[in-house]
C-alpha cells in the first residue's frame, strides 16, 4: 500500500520533475539569524562595493524565501527585534518563514528562564507563546509561509527540547511539538509546517514517531552539511529514506565553502565533498545548484534553505562560517556565484586571463582564442554536473565548448559532444566580484591557459597555484 501511494503521489506532484530551475514554486532561501548582530557591531552588507539590504541582495539572485530565527530571551534575537526584519524581508519582495528555537540561545534545549517548570502551564506556555509570535507579525501586515516548529530537536547531543519535560522520544516530547504546531494551525492554516531532522537518514525512530503520535505537520525539513557527511552524491539516499512517510521533503539547513580564507582565529567548520569540489564561488554554486536539482526532481522536494545566510567575520564579533556565508568579511560585498546556486539561475559571465589580461572570443571558424577587448569577448553560462563538474555554454549561440583531437578548443552544437569541466580553486581567490580559478579538463586533465601567441591552448602546468592557468570569472 505504501509503494502504492509514493507512486500515486510521485504522479500527482509530476510537476516538481518537469519544473525548471527557477520555477517560484519551489523554495528557495535561507536563515538569517545574525543580520541584526552584524549590523550592530557596525557591519555593512553591500553589493559590488555600494551599500545595498541583504534581503534585496538574495531577492535579485532568485531566491524567494527569507526566513526569522527567535529566541524566547529578550533582546536582539527576539520577537520585537525580529519585526524589523520581517519588515526588510517583505519590502523586498520575499516570503518570510520562522524558526521557532524555543530556547534563550541557538543550542539551548532546557525550559526558558522565566517559563513555568510545572508541565501543564509550559503546555500553556509553549501554545501562547507560538501563537502571540505569530499574531505581532500579523500586527505589521506579515503572514509567513513557513513555520518551522523547533530546531533539531532530534540531534542526539541535545535529547530533545524543553528539558527536562521534552526528553527525545518521551510522550511529553511529541506532545509538545504537537502543541507548536496546533498553534500554528489555530492561527492559520495554510501555512506550511516544517519539523526539523538533524540527519533523518540516521533517525528514522524520530520521524517514524511523530507519525505514531499523529503530530499535526507538512514538511520534513532535515540538515544537510558537507562536513557533517552530507554529500550531494548521498542526497538521494537521504530522500529514499525519508519519502515513505509521505511528507514534503526539503533541506532545512545547508552550507558549503567557497572559500578556504578565515578571517579570525576561529577554526571554520570547511570541509568539503572529498575530492569532488574545490573551495571556490564557482564550485559552491555548482554544489548549490545540484542539491536544488535533485531536491526539486523528487516528487516530494519541496526546497532548500541555507544556514547561516549572512554570518561574515567583523571585530569583536567572529564567525565560524565566514566562509560560508554569502557576503565577503574583508569588503562587505555579495558574493553571488554561490547565491545564485540556491537561486536556481545560471550565472551569465565571461572569463578573463589573468596573466595576459585577455578575454576568450571565437573567430570565424568557431575555434576559441583571445582577445583585448572586453566588447569582443564570449559571454558563458553553464550547466552545472556532479561531481563538481560543468559544461561552458555560448550565451549568443547557444554552442557549447569542446576539445577536438588536435588539443584545439572551440565551439559545438552538440551538447553530448561538449567538455566536461572542473574549476579548481586558486591562491588569488575571490575579489570584488571577480573569482580567480584555474580550469581543468576532465578529459586531458589539462588546464586552459593563454599562451604566448595569444592563443588558447591545454597547458601541461598542473599548479592550480599558477598565475598562468588562472581565469578570473567576470559576471555581467
Amino acid at each position: 500500500m505504501i509503494a502504492k501511494n509514493i507512486i500515486s503521489v510521485g504522479l500527482f506532484f509530476i510537476f516538481f520533475g518537469a519544473k525548471s530551475q527557477s520555477d517560484s514554486t519551489f523554495i528557495r532561501g535561507g536563515w538569517f539569524y545574525h543580520v541584526l548582530e552584524k549590523e550592530a557591531n557596525g557591519f555593512v552588507y553591500k553589493q559590488e562595493d555600494q551599500p545595498k539590504d541583504c534581503f534585496q541582495s538574495v531577492a535579485e539572485a532568485g531566491w524567494n524565501y527569507a526566513g526569522i530565527e527567535i529566541l524566547t530571551k529578550p533582546g536582539i534575537h527576539d520577537i520585537h527585534s525580529n519585526l524589523q526584519l520581517a519588515k526588510r524581508i517583505n519590502d523586498a519582495g520575499l516570503k518570510i518563514a520562522v524558526n521557532f528555537l524555543y530556547g534563550d540561545h541557538l543550542s539551548y534545549r532546557q525550559i526558558p528562564e522565566g517559563w513555568p517548570n510545572s508541565y501543564p502551564e509550559l503546555k500553556n506556555k509553549v501554545y501562547e507563546y507560538t501563537l502571540n509570535t505569530l499574531k505581532a507579525l500579523d500586527s505589521i501586515g506579515i503572514k509567513p509561509g513557513l513555520v518551522k516548529v523547533g530546531n533539531e530537536v532530534d540531534h542526539l547531543k541535545y535529547g530533545g527540547f524543553f528539558l527536562p519535560h521534552g526528553k527525545m522520544y518521551s510522550e511529553k516530547f511529541y506532545e509538545l511539538l504537537q502543541i507548536g504546531c496546533r498553534a500554528v494551525r489555530d492561527f492559520d492554516p495554510k501555512i506550511k509546517i516544517v519539523l526539523h531532522s538533524y540527519v533523518p537518514k540516521d533517525n528514522e525512530q524520530y520521524l517514524q514517531g511523530l507519525i505514531d503520535h499523529k503530530v499535526d505537520f507538512d514538511i520534513i525539513g532535515f540538515s544537510f552539511y558537507p562536513h557533517w557527511g552530507g554529500f550531494v552524491k548521498n542526497l538521494p539516499d537521504h530522500l529514499k529514506k525519508v519519502e515513505r512517510f509521505q511528507k514534503e521533503i526539503m533541506i532545512i539547513e545547508t552550507s558549503t565553502p567557497w572559500s578556504n580564507y578565515s578571517a579570525d582565529n576561529i577554526t571554520n567548520t570547511n570541509n568539503i565533498e572529498a575530492n569532488d569540489y574545490s573551495r571556490s564561488p564557482l564550485s559552491a554554486h555548482i554544489w548549490y545548484s545540484n542539491a536544488s536539482r535533485i531536491i526539486s526532481e523528487h516528487p516530494l522536494g519541496t526546497g532548500v534553505f541555507v544556514w547561516p545566510s549572512a554570518y561574515p567575520s567583523i571585530a569583536d564579533s567572529p564567525s565560524t562560517k565566514e566562509n560560508q556565508t554569502f557576503w565577503d568579511s574583508t569588503t562587505g560585498n555579495f558574493v553571488l556565484l554561490p547565491a545564485l546556486g540556491i537561486g536556481g539561475k545560471s550565472p551569465v559571465f565571461s572569463l578573463s586571463s589573468v596573466m595576459k589580461d585577455r578575454f576568450l572570443t571565437v573567430d570565424s571558424e568557431d575555434k576559441i582564442t583571445s582577445t583585448a577587448s572586453k566588447d569582443l569577448a564570449i559571454m558563458f553560462t553553464l550547466v552545472a554536473l556532479p561531481k563538481g563538474q560543468f559544461i561552458l555554454r555560448c550565451v549568443d549561440n547557444g554552442k557549447y565548448i569542446s576539445i577536438q583531437k588536435e588539443k584545439t578548443v572551440v565551439l559545438v552544437s552538440s551538447k553530448e559532444m561538449a567538455e566536461r569541466w572542473k574549476p579548481l580553486d586558486h591562491k588569488l581567490g575571490y575579489n570584488k566580484g571577480k573569482v580567480a580559478i584555474a580550469i581543468q579538463s576532465v578529459s586531458t586533465g589539462k588546464h586552459l591557459m593563454i599562451d604566448s601567441k595569444n592563443q588558447l591552448v591545454l597547458s601541461e602546468i598542473s599548479d592550480n597555484k599558477s598565475t598562468n592557468t588562472a581565469f578570473y570569472i567576470v559576471l555581467k
